[in-house]
């Protein structure tokens, strides 16, 4: 073991340790508080994580471990790491991030396995071996298989690096208007305490429109018209209009506006409307690696006839 070239049993021994130090680091200093990873940390991460793996890249012929980062054994045995802690995560139930749980459960993570050490330390070195194969690849001479296997393997590099990177920054908030009177301000469902926040826009409710089922007299369909103030500056504004309706959000600013509830005791002739407003910077960046993903899906089709066919006449 620990001989040139490191294999399977040298990438398993790294799992195990980076599990072992995450499971310390867990008991000891307690789950990832990704709140002061927020903007610019983030951005600063990130930055920082590229120029290491550019770094390591250059370097490869003169550090083993490095090379080793970008080879197949190392792919692989970080996937099986990342996928069995996965598979735990969707065994145990789990809480929203926020949540205090006492007792050893809460102190082991288990039930907040997005926040632990032992499940983040090993998905970002699946992360670094991801970004190592790629960057050997795309430095490789280019074959038919090239494309598909970086479209794939960077769409899936933006969606793992960006998704993380943005969680710290997601706002999910709650707000209640009221018919004929601008609400600026919304509750933070992203924090225990719930604290209130002033935000660039408002929401105005003009009218409640309810449909319901007529034997049962069961909502059917609850939507909201609505007017929109948008904050450009500190002195000037503008109104934008439109209906949401559940399953039907409404984008303005960076920010989806979802109809969630209303006043149940009066239905349709509720006063106001109970609206969720979710902003994410990152999600574009996410969705550029999804659709990465999918090209790569379809050019691996496309450009397996001809790698058949080369076979058969080689053959």
């Amino acid at each position: 073991m620990w001989q040139k070239p490191w294999k399977y049993s040298e990438a398993a021994a790294v799992g195990l340790g980076l599990t072992a130090v995450g499971v310390i680091l867990q008991l000891v200093s307690g789950k990832i508080e990704w709140d002061v990873l927020a903007f610019p940390v983030n951005l600063i991460l990130v930055a920082v994580l590229l120029a290491a793996l550019l770094l390591m890249h250059s370097l490869r012929h003169r550090v083993h471990l490095f090379s080793w980062l970008g080879g197949i054994p190392c792919a692989v045995v970080s996937i099986c790491f990342a996928a069995g802690l996965t598979m735990i995560m969707g065994l145990v139930r789990q809480a929203v991030p926020y949540a205090e749980i006492p007792g050893v459960l809460g102190r082991s993570g288990l039930r907040q396995m997005l926040s632990a050490w032992y499940f983040v330390l090993p998905y970002t070195w699946m992360t670094v071996s991801l970004g190592m194969a790629t960057l050997r690849v795309a430095a490789s001479a280019w074959t038919s298989r090239t494309l598909p296997f970086i479209l794939n393997h960077l769409g899936l590099f933006l969606v793992l690096v960006c998704g993380v990177a943005g969680s710290a920054d997601m706002k999910r908030l709650s707000m209640i208007a009221y018919e004929g009177s601008p609400e600026w301000r919304a509750i933070d469902k992203t924090k225990p305490s719930g604290g209130v926040i002033e935000l660039p826009i408002a929401i105005e409710l003009n009218d409640f429109i309810m449909e319901v089922y007529p034997q049962t007299q069961s909502p059917k369909r609850f939507a909201s018209d609505v007017t929109i103030y948008v904050k450009d500056s500190e002195e000037t504004s503008h109104t934008v209009s439109g209906t949401i309706e559940v399953n039907h959000p409404f984008s303005v600013k960076g920010w989806k506006i979802y109809q969630t509830g209303y006043d149940e005791r009066l239905g349709n002739e509720s006063p106001y409307s109970i609206f969720e407003l979710v902003r994410d910077p990152w999600l574009p960046a996410v969705y550029i690696g999804l659709v990465m993903m999918l090209a790569g899906a379809v050019s691996l089709f496309l450009t397996a006839p001809g790698r058949i066919r080369k076979k058969e006449e080689s053959l």
